[in-house]
């Protein structure tokens, strides 16, 4: 973290980009100068992008914005800070050179420093990259040009100007994908990924753990009967938290599922978080042992609003924010134990969105508090074995407020009595299976009993 950022902190705001077009924000992280925001945008009538950022100083100042592209159309999938300045992951791509891998990377005060981009027979992307304890960077995406078969994972690590060092690939003859990579303690890596042709399902959590030099040192598989999409991983301690989507378990649509695993990729806990409808997660940080976890929550059909749910370090709940429409794609710690987070906001037209806060999730210079909402039924873990807390909201309780537990036949196979909008069921009686659970005023969910 820069020198500059420690001495003055930032200054809890709330900001949009004001460029023409919709934009599709990919996040934002700390630089120098204060935060850039980063994503994408149209570049011409014919659906080729570009990609935008924009500066702002450490009270949410707007500084400048910028564009870029390469070849006949760029897009980025993340934005980072290194020791150098900041690195784009992305693609870019032209007629004679199809889609590339690219990687970007600027000084702290915004200058071109070098591009490595990867030209090879099919399509290679990065999604993300992460800066090792060496100081090597690692940049991870797709490949379909060579390894296994189909689309494998690639990981291509570069030096400080940029010149490549190695590339590997991990996968089958399958389908593979990569949503984010983060360096670990040791100066290893640790890679959030999606298998799609084998595993437990439609797609599964597939967690690869490698040395400095990108060799396995284990791998993982979670995941139910559907599609799982693992969108981010961090080490906390010895143990490592992967948040993602997943239409297995839940309450409905997609629902967010996060996952702590130990230091040689055994789960510890995993549990679901979601409202009647379709929500989705995409952010990840570590505050003192809890996960803080961000993306969108579709709050009533059709509405998605910005979401922030904060885990302790045993899987429980300790707050939800809500703020405007829009998806929360980062989210950054910091020294105040506040957060800095970026994504894109659906106010209008779509625009990219930065926010900081103070460690409550308030943004009180702005005038900007977080709605804290609880409602539909949530439960403290999801799948279970033995028991579970069965939580309803505060809009969803009555004065007798009770649950009905079904199974797949819709046959009752249990009730509760709800103290306070809380009790605990025991599903030891249960064989395993997916029941489904209802409050007295008619919402609903999902959860799966396994042995």
């Amino acid at each position: 973290m820069h020198l500059l950022i420690l001495l003055i902190g930032l200054i809890p705001f709330n900001v949009n980009c004001e460029y023409p077009g919709d934009q599709a924000g990919k996040g934002a992280t700390l630089s120098s100068f204060g935060c850039m925001s980063a994503g994408n945008t149209p570049l011409d009538a014919s659906g080729n992008t570009q990609i935008l950022m924009a500066a702002y100083d450490e009270s949410g100042l707007f500084l400048w914005t910028d564009s870029f592209h390469l070849g006949q159309s760029s897009e980025i999938f993340a934005v980072q800070s290194w020791d150098g300045g900041l690195i784009f992951t992305g693609s870019w791509s032209s007629p004679s050179t199809g889609v590339n891998a690219l990687a970007h990377a600027v000084s702290s005060d915004c200058q071109r420093m070098w591009t490595y981009s990867l030209e090879l027979a099919d399509l290679e992307t990065f999604t993300t990259a992460a800066q090792g304890t060496d100081g090597t960077i690692v940049c991870a995406g797709r490949t379909n040009s060579y390894g296994a078969g189909g689309s494998d994972v690639l990981m291509v690590a570069l030096d400080q100007s940029g010149n490549e060092l190695w590339k590997k690939t991990y996968g089958t003859p399958g389908e593979e994908a990569v949503y984010h990579i983060s360096s670990c303690s040791d100066g290893g890596y640790i890679l959030a990924c999606q298998a799609m042709d084998w595993g437990a399902g439609l797609g599964d959590y597939w967690i690869i753990r490698t040395d400095s030099a990108g060799d396995t040192l284990w791998t993982g598989t979670y995941g139910g009967a559907e599609f799982e999409y693992p969108w981010r991983v961090l080490q906390a301690g010895e143990n490592f938290y992967v948040a993602g989507n997943t239409l297995s378990f839940g309450a409905g649509s997609y629902d967010w599922w996060i996952l702590k695993l130990d230091s040689s990729g055994n789960m510890i806990w995993e549990t679901v978080w979601g409202l009647k409808n379709t929500d989705s997660c995409m952010a990840l940080a570590i505050r003192d042992g809890e996960a803080v976890v961000g993306g969108a929550a579709e709050t009533a059909s059709g509405v998605f609003e910005s979401a922030v749910v904060i885990f302790d370090e045993d899987g429980y709940v300790l707050e939800d924010w809500y703020y405007d429409p829009g998806m929360i794609r980062s989210i950054e710690t910091l020294e105040s134990e506040g957060f800095l987070i970026g994504g894109v906001t659906y106010e209008s037209n779509s625009a990219l969105w930065t926010m900081c806060t103070d460690s409550l999730g308030n943004s009180p210079e702005m005038g900007i508090s977080p709605e804290i909402r609880s409602t539909g039924i949530s439960l403290s873990r999801n799948p279970v074995s033995s028991s579970v807390e069965i939580e309803i909201g505060l809009g969803s309780q009555t004065e007798s407020s009770t649950i009905t537990v079904h199974d797949i036949s819709g046959r009752i196979v249990g009730t509760a009595l709800l103290r306070d909008g809380k009790t605990v069921f025991d599903v030891t009686n249960l064989s395993p299976g997916i029941y489904s659970i209802r409050s007295s005023n008619g919402d609903t969910t999902r959860m799966a009993v396994l042995r």
